[in-house]
C-alpha cells in the first residue's frame, strides 16, 4: 500500500508541472477515447483522470474573478519567494 500511495503522490505532483501540460491533455483525450465518457468503465484507469483534475485545479486560478485571482496569486508568489 505504501508503494502504491508513493507512486500516486509522485504522479500527482508531477501533474502540476506545466512542462507536462500537453502530455496530460493527450493522456486524458486518449483515455476518454478508449474508455468513453462513462466513468464507471474507468475503474482500472483512474490515474489520468486524477492527474487531469489536479492539473485543472492548479491552473484554474486564473479563471476566477480578477480581484480574487490577484489575492491568491499574491499569496502564491509570497509562498514561492519564502521557499
Amino acid at each position: 500500500q505504501f508503494a502504491e500511495l508513493r507512486r500516486l503522490l509522485i504522479l500527482l505532483v508531477l501533474a502540476t508541472d506545466m512542462n507536462r501540460h500537453f502530455n496530460l491533455l493527450q493522456d486524458i483525450r486518449g483515455t476518454v477515447g478508449s474508455k468513453g465518457r462513462d466513468l464507471s468503465g474507468w475503474a482500472d484507469t483512474t490515474d489520468p483522470l486524477l492527474c487531469f483534475i489536479l492539473h485543472a485545479a492548479d491552473i484554474g486560478n486564473q479563471a476566477r474573478p480578477k480581484d480574487l485571482a490577484v489575492v491568491w496569486a499574491t499569496r502564491i508568489f509570497a509562498e514561492f519567494f519564502h521557499q
